[in-house]
This record gives C-alpha cells, sequence and structure tokens, in this order.
C-alpha cells in the first residue's frame, strides 16, 4: 500500500496543491477532474500549513514497535524497497491510465480497508490514551477467529469503520481528511529510513519519477498520465478543502498523501538523529525545508497557472537543508552511514577533533552487547552508558 500510496499521491500535487482541482456534484459524487491550475485561494495556504504541520508531528511520533515473533512492525526501507517503487509505481499508473473503468471499484475498496485499517490505528491510539477511562476498556474478550481483542480494540474498530463507511456514501471532504491523515501518520509509525544514503536514493528516484509521468509521459502517451489519473481517482490519497471563494464551478485545493510521507519519513530520520547526536538542528532544518518546499510549489502553480511536480521543490528542499545542516556540524558521515541501532551488535563512538570548538564532545550511536553488559564493561554515568576499555 505504501507504494500504490505514493504512486497516485506523489504527483497528485500537480493538480491539487493550489487549487487546481474542478470539484463537481454528480449524483452526490464528488469528482475533482480538472487539469487547469486555478489562482489563489486561502484554503491553498491552509492546506499547505497543514501538510507542513502534520509532517512536523507525525515525524515525532515513535516507530512501532512489534516482537519479531509476531511479524515485526516496521518496515525499513533499503535500495531494493527504492527501486521497487519506481518500477511498481510506473506499472500501477500505466494500469490505471488504460483501465482505470474497470479496476476502479477495486482500487477504491482496496482504498477503503487499508483506510479502515490505518484508521482503527489511530482511533485506538486516542482511545488508549484517554486518562481515568473505565476499566471495562481495557477488558479482553475471546472473539472467534480474531482471537483476544480488547474493548478498546472493538470500538476503535467500529469508529472507523463508520467513518469509512460514511465517505464511501458521501465522500464528504472531511471524512476524507480524516481518514488521509490517519494514513499519513500510520505511514510514519511503519517506514523507516535507516540512513541519508538510501533517503538520497528514495528522494532522487522519486525527483526522476515526478518529473517523467507528469511531463515526459506527455511526449509518450500524448497526455500526462499522472494527472489523468490522480484527477479521477476520488479516494483517500489526499486532504482537501474547498475554495472560499464563490464560483460558478465549486473547486477545491488538494495535497497528496504521498507529498508528506516521502519527505515525512526522512524528517522522522532527522528527528531520531537529533536525539541521538544530541543536537536539535536536523529535525528543525527538515521541517523547515518542507515548508519552504511546499510553499514554493504552491507559489508557482499559483502565479503561473501551470501543474508543477511537488518532488521537484519538496526533494531539494528537505534533503538539502538536512544535508547542509549535517555538513556544518561535521556529522555528515554519521547521517550517510546511519546512527541508530541495527541489531545491538556493536557500538560506534566518534570524538570530532576537526574543530576547537567540538573537541571533547562524545557522540553515541548504537547500543550495547548484552555481552559487554555481562562483563561488566559498561557503566552508567548520569544517565549516559559509556563503554570502558578493558585493562
Amino acid at each position: 500500500f505504501f507504494f500504490f500510496n505514493d504512486t497516485a499521491t506523489t504527483e497528485i500535487y500537480t493538480e491539487q496543491i493550489v487549487g487546481s482541482v474542478r470539484c463537481v456534484q454528480e449524483t452526490d459524487m464528488k469528482l475533482c477532474n480538472q487539469k487547469e491550475a486555478s489562482y489563489f485561494d486561502w484554503s491553498m495556504a491552509i492546506l499547505m500549513i497543514s501538510a507542513t504541520l502534520i509532517v512536523a508531528y507525525g515525524a515525532r511520533q515513535p516507530l512501532v514497535q512489534v516482537p519479531e515473533e509476531e511479524g515485526g512492525g516496521t518496515q525499513e526501507v533499503q535500495a531494493f524497497h527504492a527501486i521497487m517503487f519506481i518500477v511498481l509505481g510506473s506499472t500501477f499508473l500505466v494500469l490505471m491510465y488504460f483501465f482505470l473503468q474497470y479496476i476502479e471499484t477495486g482500487v477504491t475498496l482496496f482504498i477503503s480497508f487499508t483506510s479502515t485499517v490505518a484508521t482503527t490505528f489511530i482511533a485506538y491510539e486516542i482511545i488508549s490514551s484517554i486518562p481515568n477511562r473505565p476499566n471495562f476498556f481495557s477488558k479482553e474478550h475471546e472473539i472467534p477467529v480474531f482471537g483476544t481483542i480488547s474493548f478498546e480494540e472493538i470500538v476503535s474498530f467500529i469508529l472507523a469503520l463508520c467513518v469509512v463507511v460514511w465517505w464511501y456514501v458521501t465522500r464528504n471532504w472531511i471524512l476524507n481528511n480524516v481518514i488521509g491523515v490517519s494514513i499519513v501518520l500510520v505511514m510514519f509509525r511503519v517506514i523507516k529510513l535507516p540512513n541519508i544514503k538510501i533517503a538520497t536514493l528514495l528522494l532522487c528516484l522519486a525527483f526522476v519519477y515526478d518529473i517523467f509521468w507528469v511531463f515526459g509521459s506527455t511526449h509518450i502517451f500524448g497526455d500526462s498520465v499522472m494527472a489523468y489519473v490522480a484527477t479521477k481517482l476520488d479516494v483517500p490519497i489526499k486532504i482537501e478543502m474547498p475554495h472560499f471563494k464563490d464560483e460558478p464551478i465549486p473547486r477545491c485545493s488538494l495535497v497528496g498523501l504521498g507529498d508528506m510521507v516521502l519527505p515525512g519519513i526522512l524528517v522522522a530520520f532527522a528527528f531520531r538523529h537529533d536525539k541521538i547526536l544530541r543536537t536539535a538542528s536536523y529535525y528543525f532544518s527538515g521541517v523547515f525545508g518542507y515548508a519552504v518546499g511546499i510553499g514554493l510549489c504552491g507559489f508557482i502553480l499559483a502565479f503561473f497557472g501551470v501543474a508543477q511536480p511537488a518532488m521537484l521543490y519538496l526533494v531539494p528542499c528537505v534533503l538539502g537543508f538536512i544535508v547542509v545542516s549535517g555538513y556544518r556540524n561535521k556529522q555528515l558521515g554519521l547521517l550517510w552511514k546511519g546512527c541508530e541501532n541495527q541489531g545491538g551488535e556493536e557500538t560506534n563512538t566518534l570524538r570530532q577533533n576537526d574543530d576547537d570548538e567540538n573537541k571533547g564532545n562524545l557522540y553515541t550511536c548504537l547500543l550495547y552487547t548484552s555481552d559487554a553488559a555481562d562483563d561488566l564493561l559498561c557503566v552508567d554515568l548520569g544517565g549516559r552508558r559509556i563503554i570502558k576499555k578493558k585493562k
């Protein structure tokens, strides 16, 4: 679903972020199908600010930790995944371009199912965080086929199912946004970038992919494949808002979910490394870069009235700001390889000696092996663990 989500939404920005989509009411079904970009509307600014806040908040959420015997919960992106993103995404676009009328119902049902799962996850987190809730909420019940399920999980599923079914029937834009934000937040919790090297590969491929299917595909297919698919699919793969201006034909501004997820998982990587390296620059650099990129894309769309690939602006801004920050901190090598625990096999500590101001700063990157702890090679000083050398 990650690949599908970004396939359909990374470029949806092309038609959407600056109110480039016409919202037409036909038999109570909203269709966004205009290909020309419109001029500025305040709904555009609200959505750009909302997207930035969603990325800033989602990037700070902890990754899902599921025991390995239960299948694991976090998907670490590797080079293979980045390449398959392009292959599967391109395949999906071509299939949707030629056979949309035949598979649209199936795609909509698939999206509805995944939307229910994502919304259930978020609803459960909200309910379980309520203080002083009744004890029966945590009581578990044995349900055939599903096994042991708590009352909180049952309530979360019922609420999520009601939201998705209501959206399916009405195609209400507020319900669409609730589902879309839930999907984005879940993606932040389950997708992990291990280092800047993989992030650069993934985002650069998305950069090329975005531009080709928006502009390059017109020379091959006679039409923008991404624009066609993005404007014909009416599923919660974007957040949207109707224009404030009175117009003969109602319009809405939209932001694709993929334009939040792909740059956002890099911002999440930056946030985790801020904590590991005891800095406060990478996360804010990423968020600031995202705000600049999405704002620049919105400005170009509004000013020139020409559809633009969002990744054309988001990739250089988000990745560039973080890389520049790492270079200034003399930690670019750490970010390139990644400092997170890759299985607890070793501990990597660096001491920066290139700059007199930074001498003496210790950067602890990986956790300690159980053997080291058993041999009493590590001690705790003021809450910070260090490795003692054997005498």
